[in-house]
């Protein structure tokens, strides 16, 4: 695929089948969003895997518990955003594998605007490489909220000095998933030429 079709095809993807990503392809999505540029080269991401079955069950079991502490939020959406948020809730859209990414605490909070951006760039390396691999993936920051970022803490063994940013569930896309259609911005609506 050139570079433009993959940023033509990227989308996010809350629906996957049970085929398993293979370590190979999931260490050179990793390699690729460790590409990505960051701020005095600071590289302040940690990527934690979770492909277990009882794990993602763990996973499920720590959002389902935080759910009560969202029925506003959840509530305020769209009827198809109600129903793709319970489906995550429920099941994480099937995915086969969760990419958790943790940002390096250090004491040194002024860089934590930079080290954001930093994160988001490898993200969205990792987001194009998944398409590019024919694998979809979406960003998701469902899995915030206190209680479960300390369930996620002890499932994924991650160190104090860590925070989560966000995580990315990726697959193979089922045949019957249909993207959401989104309405992109006109080029007038977001560029100016001064």
């Amino acid at each position: 695929m050139d570079f433009q079709e993959v940023v033509e095809r990227r989308r996010s993807v809350r629906g996957y089948g049970r085929k398993k990503v293979s370590k190979r392809i999931i260490n050179r999505l990793i390699l690729n969003a460790g590409k990505a540029p960051s701020a005095c080269n600071r590289q302040p991401w940690k990527f934690f895997i979770v492909e277990d079955r009882s794990n993602m069950n763990k996973i499920v079991s720590a959002l389902q518990d935080d759910l009560p502490s969202r029925t506003d939020e959840i509530s305020k959406k769209s009827e198809i955003a109600q129903k793709l948020l319970q489906d995550f809730y429920q099941n994480l859209w099937n995915a086969p594998c969760v990419v958790f990414v943790y940002r390096e605490i250090t004491g040194d909070e002024t860089t934590k605007f930079y080290d954001l951006l930093s994160i988001g760039c490898a993200v969205e390396n990792l987001a194009l490489s998944a398409t590019n691999e024919g694998l979809g993936a979406c960003m998701s920051g469902g899995f915030k909220g206190r209680e479960v970022d300390e369930k996620l803490r002890k499932i994924l063994n991650v160190p104090d000095n860590y925070e989560l940013i966000i995580g990315i569930t990726l697959g193979y896309v089922t045949d019957n998933f249909k993207p959401i259609k989104i309405k992109q911005k006109e080029l007038k609506d977001i560029l100016n030429y001064i």
